[in-house]
């Protein structure tokens, strides 16, 4: 739950420090009503099974199938150690998805690559560095606290982050939906400029035909707004940032919650 209530204030506010400090206090209200309200088990029971609670944790499977089957095929075909390879998670939040996959890997294998979590919230990264020290994961992680896009929308750089280093795989998959089409369509180049040759960048989006799609905004009461799009608008946005169509895989999840789409440069 705690983990939750952080993952809110992340999205709400998307700033780097305190939700409710005095400089910027529009949202204040709103999370604050939000956190206090009392959720009856009725409530909770709603939240948990409904059609966006089931697709998020689709998506999460996805993803980390995805990220888990990429790294092992690299490693078979190049004859790399998945200990030397390289992820990145753009607005990881608390970090709790890669850390499954990344423990998931190496209970498998007994290798996991090296995982950079960039966000811009210190809440969010000291949830995720304290589970990763839980699962004995802390020599496989790099914490970035960064703002992740300018006022004006433009990404972060992430050669401040990177270097001159090559990412094996670039995830930013519960992150699209906030994006308008002009910004999703430059963290998707800035992320491509990182990728390896034979790298995968995963990504996705709500999809707008969903079920249930109006239980967010209204029973819900989320607040930010979201974007979702359609199968077709995700293959627009991404030919339109430099992607053949033929580069790019969709999985809808059972649910019809998200599209996830994988890229192999």
């Amino acid at each position: 739950i705690h983990m939750d209530v952080i993952e809110f204030l992340r999205r709400a506010t998307g700033r780097n420090g305190p939700p409710c400090a005095p400089a910027k206090p529009p949202w204040c209200p709103m999370i604050r009503e939000f956190i206090q309200a009392p959720v009856t088990e009725k409530f909770s029971n709603v939240i948990r099974h409904c059609a966006d609670s089931l697709g998020i944790r689709e998506r999460v499977e996805t993803v980390n199938g995805l990220s888990i089957d990429h790294l092992k095929k690299v490693a078979e075909k190049e004859n790399r150690s998945i200990d030397d390879m390289l992820v990145m998670s753009f607005g990881c939040g608390t970090g709790l998805a890669t850390l499954k996959m990344l423990k998931k890997l190496k209970d498998e294998t007994g290798e996991a690559p090296t995982v950079i979590l960039l966000d811009q919230d210190p809440l969010s990264l000291a949830a995720a560095q304290s589970l990763a020290k839980k699962w004995n994961l802390e020599d496989k992680i790099e914490i970035h606290c960064e703002r992740l896009f300018s006022k004006l929308g433009k990404p972060l750089s992430l050669e401040g982050v990177l270097g001159n280093r090559k990412l094996d795989i670039a995830e930013d998959s519960g992150l699209r939906e906030y994006l308008p089409d002009s910004v999703y369509k430059q963290l998707t180049r800035e992320s491509l400029k990182f990728l390896r040759t034979g790298g995968l960048m995963i990504t996705g989006n709500m999809n707008v035909n969903r079920p249930q799609k109006e239980f967010l905004h209204g029973l819900m009461g989320w607040v930010p707004k979201v974007r979702m799009r359609s199968i077709k608008e995700g293959f627009k946005l991404l030919q339109k940032s430099g992607i053949p169509k033929e580069s790019i895989e969709a999985t809808v999840t059972a649910s019809g919650v998200y599209t996830v789409f994988a890229i192999e440069t």
